[in-house]
């Protein structure tokens, strides 16, 4: 079973390399990338990754909130 990952930074060149790095893992998806705060809120409600990996520091973001907590979480650790 796969991984999901979300992958989020205002970096276009960090979501790239994150991408990459992740994909070459056999068992890691990424299932979306997002470069702001409120699209990584709409990521994570849309697919609802396993994990997500944000930069605490972009547009729309204070570093307070996380993806699963604004998102809909289905009974996974961390949410």
């Amino acid at each position: 079973m796969a991984i999901h990952v979300l992958i989020a930074d205002d970096s276009e060149i960090v979501r790239r390399g994150l991408s990459d790095i992740v994909e070459a893992g056999d068992d890691l998806h990424v299932v979306a990338q997002a470069w702001d705060g409120r699209s990584a809120v709409d990521a994570a409600r849309q697919f609802s990754p396993d994990v997500a990996l944000v930069d605490i520091r972009m547009p729309g973001w204070t570093g307070r909130r996380r993806p699963g907590r604004s998102g809909r979480c289905r009974g996974r650790r961390g949410c």
